[in-house]
């Protein structure tokens, strides 16, 4: 029977043609996030400025008695200029929609630590048009924050995820996490 199955598995992976990756230019680092603004920290110095955001995302699942939820927590760098003036005025619990990549640096104590550094940053909130009653076309807009969940989450970030910069308002790569 193994015999079988294992002659049966090898003549489909024959016949399954695959994609030869000749360089690195083929490899894919995008991340897509959107969840809520956790911790807001803005970094200015006089050559260098940068927004560290503590996100927190959702994942609904479901279980064998219904659906579950766990909450992930992110921490993402914004270093273009014209994103970190969109992030500025964040607080926290704001929805947050970024895309970017994941990055690493080594921090102080020799632990590698994990990041996405964002190439786009959108504040998210529900466009919804009320008809004033006429065909005239100057419709109500109304923009409101997403309300989809109705339940409180604690967004407070576990002491381990906690973003913290030092007092020399130095890059990432020189953060010591305690």
């Amino acid at each position: 029977m193994f015999r079988s199955i294992t002659k049966s598995l090898l003549k489909t992976l024959k016949s399954v043609s695959y994609r030869e990756i000749n360089s690195s230019a083929d490899d894919i680092n995008q991340i897509v996030l959107l969840g809520r603004v956790n911790s807001i920290h803005l970094t200015e110095n006089s050559d260098k400025a940068y927004v560290s955001i503590g996100l927190t995302t959702k994942n609904t699942y479901k279980t064998s008695s219904g659906y579950s939820s766990s909450y992930a927590y992110h921490n993402v760098y914004v270093f273009t200029s014209s994103l970190i003036n969109k992030v500025r005025h964040l607080i926290k619990g704001d929805r947050l929609c970024i895309t970017g990549y994941l990055t690493s640096y080594k921090g102080g104590d020799g632990q590698w630590r994990f990041c996405v550094t964002a190439n786009t940053v959108s504040p998210y909130a529900i466009q919804s048009r009320e008809h004033d009653g006429d065909d005239d076309g100057d419709d109500v807009i109304r923009i409101e924050e997403d309300d989809i969940d109705d339940e409180k989450v604690d967004y407070k970030m576990p002491p381990s995820y906690e973003v913290q910069v030092n007092s020399n308002n130095t890059y990432p790569e020189d953060i010591d996490k305690k």
